[in-house]
This record gives structure tokens, sequence and C-alpha cells, in this order.
């Protein structure tokens, strides 16, 4: 996180975040600068190697730990994960660095984060950048039906779009994903163009790699091979960040609402 100051704030919910703040000078604050929001099973440091050349450019950067992961709190009140929640603490953040505008890059579950920022601070928003997880208007009060969601994507796509949510939301899925985090990054960084499909779409297929060490290692991409990347995420992880993603997947599961 070269170039970045690091930084603790505590929002009015009672919870201190980590960040990683570009300072202001030599920064244009005309412009607005990147809020960049990582999902799981990630911290702020998902965006490393990307980092010094966004560093480069005239906007300041503001990169979390967002709620629940690495340096920043980890509440267990499902509720704490709100959007709404959420997204009111990084508008106390942004105030306190006295940033207005800014460009939201959402990741994953930091997508669904970022889409939100928007829909409840359109006023502080300029752009919106999505990656991984397209946006989405915001639901009316229902049931989340994963069982639906797989079989209409099973139609549309040939496979179950969100099969692994089944591990995801399973009562020992932390547990696994604790006792084994090497092979859960093994399966994420598998250097294979079917990786998605293969891995998280196929009923059983992460359950299995993760629990079954008797299967061989897969080959990862460079990046994640023995890397400070793969160091530093085994660090993070180690502080409990799966039984936080646990709740919410089981929040998710039984209102997947609002903004």
């Amino acid at each position: 996180m070269d170039g970045l100051e690091e930084k603790r704030h505590k929002t009015s919910c009672g919870y201190t975040y980590r960040c990683y703040v570009s300072p202001p000078s030599g920064k244009d604050a005309s412009k607005p600068a990147l809020l960049m929001l990582h999902g799981w099973p990630d911290s702020a440091r998902l965006w490393s190697l990307m980092l010094p050349s966004l560093n480069e450019l005239p906007h300041r950067l503001l990169v979390p730990d967002m709620l629940g992961y690495a340096g920043t709190d980890k509440p267990t009140d499902p509720k704490s994960y709100a959007w709404s929640s959420l997204t009111t603490d990084l508008v106390e953040i942004l105030d306190a660095e006295q940033i207005d505008k800014v460009i939201p890059l959402g990741h994953d579950w930091g997508s669904a984060v970022a889409q939100r920022f928007y829909n409840f601070h359109a006023s502080r928003t300029a752009a919106l950048v999505l990656f991984n997880v397209a946006y989405r208007p915001p639901h009316p009060p229902q049931p989340f039906d994963l069982d639906a969601i797989n079989a209409q994507t099973t139609q549309m796509f040939g496979y179950p779009l969100q099969e692994y949510w089944h591990l995801f939301t399973a009562p020992d899925g932390p547990e696994l994903f604790e006792a084994n985090p090497d092979r859960l990054w093994e399966a994420m960084h598998w250097d294979d163009p079917q990786c998605m499909r293969k891995m998280f779409c196929t009923p059983h297929a992460l359950r299995e790699y993760i629990t079954n060490r008797h299967l061989p290692k897969l080959q990862l991409k460079s990046y994640a091979d023995g890397t400070a990347v793969q160091r530093h995420w085994m660090n993070d992880v180690k502080a409990g960040d799966f039984r936080v993603s646990y709740l919410r997947k089981q929040t998710t599961l039984l209102q997947r609402r609002q903004c």
C-alpha cells in the first residue's frame, strides 16, 4: 500500500475502519476521489497491484477494509451490515477526510455496496464502476430464494450461477473455510479459464475440493502462488472474517432487499 497513509476512522455506529488514503497534496481537489470497495473474502489489499498506477492520477484514493474484514471491526449483529448502515459509515469517513464526491469502484460484494452508495448518496457520487457484479436496482422487500435463482440461471446459462452459496450459507461453512484457507485460496485463483464455472457453479465441487486434500493442488495464477498477495490474504483471514461473512449471507437469504 505504498504511497497511501494508513488511518483509523471511527463512525457514529461505534465501528472503527482501517483505511488507506492518499494525502490531498499533489491531488486535484476538484476531481472526485476513487472509493475502492473490496468484496469477499478480501481486504483493501485486493487493490494493491493497481494502486501504484492509480495513485499517479490527480484523484485522491480512499481504500477501506470493509466492515467485517481484516483491520476493520467485525460486529456479529447482521443488522450492522444493512446497506444503509454500511453506506452511512462510508459517508462519515469521506467527511472526516474532507472528500465531497467520489467514484465508487466495487468488486464482488463491494460492488453491491457501491451500488447502494449510489442509491442512498447520489449527490456524493460522480460515477460508478462495478467489477464482477452487474448493477441491480433495489429490490422491494421479498424473500431471496436461492434454489429458484439457481434453477433460473441453469435454464438460462446451462449451470447454476450461485451454486456456491449453498456452502457459503451452510452452518459448517465458516468452520471449513477457517480450517482450510489455503484450499479456498487455490479454488479462487485456479489458473483455468473455466475456474468459476467448474469450481463455484458445479454442485458440491467447492466443498469437495476444500475438504478432500487427496485431490491434487490446482495450478495457480502467477500473482497468487507464494507471493506477498497470498501471504497478506492468509494473515487477514485468520482474523475471523468467515463467520461474519456467514452472518451476512444468511441475512441475505432471509431478506434480500433495500436499498
